[in-house]
């Protein structure tokens, strides 16, 4: 009977080490969708998820405890100063089983270096036996890009295209107005409008990961009439239309501390700071209208068209 028992034992033995030895599994955890938000000098991102940690709960399943865990990473950079960065350089501790994330805090020293919208994390766990497994994690980011235009002008009876200063974000991004005033199509980038008097609008953005971002902008009605031909005394050879070659010499007795130069749309496309001279360059190379707004110490503003 001592043989049967023996291996009666034995069975057991094995069927037990089995189940103790089970496939070892490491986890690290659900993919982050943060949103940016740089573009407006906020340093942290803000998580739709609010989680900063990375890892399962748990992180590690099976084999045989205790699990020794280490994160891997490892990314290019444009710095001179630290040509890569690695898990050590985005996380708090790369050997514990859900590290905090730290790449996107303003006190970590490569903050700002990781230009890349997504990325990956890799978990590797080992068991105590020498058994190995591995998971990885995708990080993405929306980040916003705001442009400088901070206003559009137009004449009391004109309508003309205004845009949202915000740009990017995760596609398809939603936008809307307010108000709503005078405008067509308020779910658009670039709306039109035909307002009759100065407004401020808000423009507000909302992209696939659920990031918003907001923004405003002034749109200033010109009652006054532009001129467009007639010699305005501030400029001494004032001619139109305006060529390649054109240069504008300053009245000197008008005192003038700036000059600024738009297109149709609003957009600002030079800055001069108390000219003695303006050449028009390569800005103002296509066909249309363009504005000078010529800022006086006195404290007035004198507009006049261009033609082109």
């Amino acid at each position: 009977m001592m043989p049967i028992v023996f291996r009666t034992g034995l069975f057991i033995f094995l069927l037990s080490s089995k189940c103790l030895l089970s496939q070892l599994t490491a986890d690290a955890g659900s993919d982050l969708y943060l949103c940016d938000s740089l573009g407006k000098k906020i340093p942290a991102p803000i998580s739709l998820n609010k989680n900063f940690y990375l890892g399962g709960n748990p992180s590690a399943i099976g084999g045989i405890k205790p699990y020794k865990y280490a994160w891997k990473f490892e990314f290019k950079t444009s710095l001179q100063s630290k040509p890569f960065l690695y898990a050590k350089d985005i996380l708090n501790d790369t050997t514990d089983a859900n590290p905090k994330l730290t790449i996107f805090e303003i006190t970590n020293p490569y903050f700002g270096s990781l230009n890349k919208d997504l990325f990956y994390v890799v978990l590797e766990v080992t068991d105590s036996v020498g058994n190995k497994s591995r998971d990885s994690l995708l990080v993405s980011y929306s980040q916003y890009v705001y442009t400088a235009v901070s206003h559009f002008y137009k004449s009391k009876y004109d309508t003309i295209q205004i845009s949202s200063n915000i740009k990017k974000g995760k596609s398809p991004v939603r936008y809307s107005w307010s108000p709503n005033k005078s405008l067509i199509d308020t779910n658009s980038v670039n709306p039109r409008t035909y307002v009759s008097s100065s407004i401020f609008y808000m423009s507000y953005a909302v992209d696939s990961f659920g990031c918003k971002a907001s923004d405003g902008i002034d749109v200033v009605v010109n009652t006054n009439s532009i001129s467009s031909v007639n010699s305005p005394s501030t400029i001494l050879n004032f001619h139109n239309p305006i060529s390649d070659n054109s240069i504008f010499k300053i009245n000197s007795e008008t005192r003038i501390l700036q000059v600024e130069v738009y297109n149709d749309i609003g957009q600002k496309l030079s800055t001069w700071i108390k000219p003695e001279f303006i050449h028009f360059g390569s800005e103002l190379r296509s066909r249309g209208n363009y504005y000078l707004w010529l800022y006086k110490s006195d404290g007035n503003i004198e507009k006049i068209r261009l033609i082109r």
